[in-house]
């Protein structure tokens, strides 16, 4: 089983006036931001070079124009954005397009009142954002149906639209509309042939290239200033990951995003100089996502190299080391990392002398403690049965923290992870309490004296469906 790093996927959280939204519902509180957020989100501000790109996307919204932004996994498109919205004093707002979103409720739906038969319409987030001034960011926007995109078109040229309701709504004058798309300047995929030819159609398109090394170098200096002397060092180390054959073969490809999360983890070691401590950081951003090991083995061979690590120590510190797991009253620690303890957990017995804590299991828990302690997503992957929830399950017991688990399959809906408004029946919504009733009688009467009320019980209660 591997640690997996998922890339951003555009998740940020509240940074100043900016707002991550998912369709419908769901926001993200200051109080959960993650420490990265900023650093990523203040990159255009050190790179003087992309300033006439920041310059074409205000030349857009001045002029009221759908700007299609393109650009590679990591290349900024997110965060230049964000920069010329604060230059212009306005609020950013990001929507995650994808195939989920319909486009017959994109602007807003009928929605049941408590009187049965009787509904109300309601504006969607997206027509709320319209109806402000502010920056409205689509980000994926060749992931959206094909319909969805012709409706955002239509809604940028005329400037309003007409609602399933018959009421007109129109943009605000300082609300601007911009979409982004993931594609290399060599290569553009689409869908389909329909979402091809409407993005195509956009008139004005700018494109993003990815940092330059002199950016990137610059960036790191700015935002990680202790890491400034060995930038150039890990710039090169970089370059020969990223050209390496089996960075190429990879189904996911190292980004700058992966550089600046390295060079965020090395920046906070106590002891820079410490080589050990770099090379476990490095080889958890740069090396983990892949499936062989092989391949780890090799990407780490030359992070060691470059850190002037024996053959010897390469091996132990992939093969042999034991990350110490132990709990205290006060925190757990996994490895080079410590967790503080809730005081419920402080209560119970631990769960961690009766998990089978292999070599394979420290490390993963040390992997994962590590990015839990850092605000970071990660995505475990491996077969069904081989431990990736039970072993969250331990670290989550643990240190005392509630875990919620929510089951996906390709049958999910939206609603299932932000919310919404579903049809359901009223038996469904009385199985609940059929369940608990059933038991409180059981705990409470003779279940073979009351056998003929409780078949009678249940006859009509199955009579409902």
């Amino acid at each position: 089983m591997k640690v997996k790093k998922t890339r951003r996927q555009k998740r940020k959280l509240l940074v100043n006036e900016t707002r991550v939204i998912k369709p419908e519902k769901i926001t993200r509180s200051e109080e959960s931001e993650g420490a990265e957020s900023v650093a990523y989100d203040f990159i255009p501000d050190t790179m003087p070079t992309r300033a006439v790109y920041r310059e074409q996307l205000e030349i857009g919204f001045r002029n009221h124009l759908l700007v299609l932004l393109q650009g590679p996994i990591g290349c900024g498109k997110t965060s230049i954005v964000r920069e010329v919205a604060r230059s212009m004093k306005l609020p950013c707002r990001i929507v995650q397009m994808g195939e989920q979103i319909d486009s017959k409720t994109l602007f807003g739906a009928f929605h049941c009142l408590d009187v049965p038969g009787e509904f109300c319409w309601k504006q969607s987030t997206f027509t709320k954002y319209i109806l402000d001034k502010g920056i409205i960011l689509l980000e994926d926007i060749d992931c959206a149906s094909s319909d969805l995109i012709s409706q955002i078109i239509n809604l940028c040229n005329s400037r309003e639209v007409q609602l399933t309701s018959g009421e007109t709504i129109r943009m605000h004058n300082e609300a601007y509309i911009i979409v982004t798309m993931r594609c290399t300047k060599r290569e553009r995929s689409f869908r389909s042939a329909d979402i091809e030819l409407l993005l195509t159609s956009i008139p004005f398109q700018i494109w993003l290239p990815p940092f330059t090394n002199n950016e990137l170098h610059r960036a790191i200096c700015i935002l990680c200033k202790r890491v400034a002397p060995i930038a150039q060092k890990l710039l090169t180390l970089f370059d020969e990951l990223i050209n390496s054959p089996i960075n190429q073969l990879n189904g996911r490809k190292l980004g700058a995003t992966d550089l600046l999360k390295a060079c965020k983890r090395v920046n906070d070691l106590n002891d820079l100089s410490d080589s050990v401590a770099v090379f476990h950081e490095l080889i958890d951003c740069w090396t983990v996502h892949c499936r062989r090991q092989e391949d780890v083995f090799s990407l780490s061979e030359i992070i060691a190299s470059s850190l002037s690590l024996n053959h010897e120590q390469l091996m132990y510190h992939l093969n042999l080391r034991l990350p110490e797991i132990s709990v205290t009253q006060t925190c757990m620690k996994c490895g080079r990392v410590n967790l503080q303890r809730n005081r419920i957990a402080t209560t119970r017995e631990s769960k961690v002398t009766r998990f089978g804590i292999t070599r394979n299991v420290c490390r993963l828990l040390e992997q994962i403690a590590v990015c839990v302690n850092r605000l970071e997503p990660i995505l475990l992957v491996g077969e069904t049965g081989v431990g990736k929830t039970a072993i969250i399950q331990l670290l989550a017991d643990s240190i005392g923290t509630t875990l919620r688990v929510v089951n996906l399959s390709q049958h999910s809906d939206s609603c299932d992870l932000i919310g919404g408004y579903k049809p359901v029946s009223v038996p469904y919504l009385l199985r609940p309490l059929k369940k608990e009733y059933d038991e409180l009688f059981a705990a409470t009467f003779d279940l073979k004296k009351n056998e003929k009320f409780l078949h009678h019980l249940e006859v009509n209660f199955l009579s409902l469906f």
